[in-house]
């Protein structure tokens, strides 16, 4: 799955320093699957027509943002992630 991250709405004064994507499987176990300056990565690993929970938090000197909310996908080929989203 190609991911593409957006820039939150708010960045607390400070530039963004690094981006982290979580997955959470079908059977709800969670990972974090990209740590990154980049707005986009791939995620390997799975399984076509399962359903996933993708979330992506942001980091800067002011801190830890919060985990986006969840975008639910199945196996697809591009999943967008902001703060944005509902």
């Amino acid at each position: 799955v190609f991911v593409v991250l957006a820039y939150p709405d708010y960045d607390g004064g400070s530039n963004v320093i690094d981006f982290e994507v979580q997955v959470t499987n079908p059977d709800n176990s969670s990972r974090i699957v990209y740590r990154g300056r980049d707005l986009d990565c791939t995620v390997a690993g799975l399984l076509p027509g399962r359903p996933y929970l993708f979330q992506v938090r942001a980091f800067n000197r002011a801190g830890v943002r919060h985990f986006s909310f969840p975008s639910r996908h199945s196996c697809l080929s591009l999943v967008r992630l902001g703060w944005s989203l509902v």
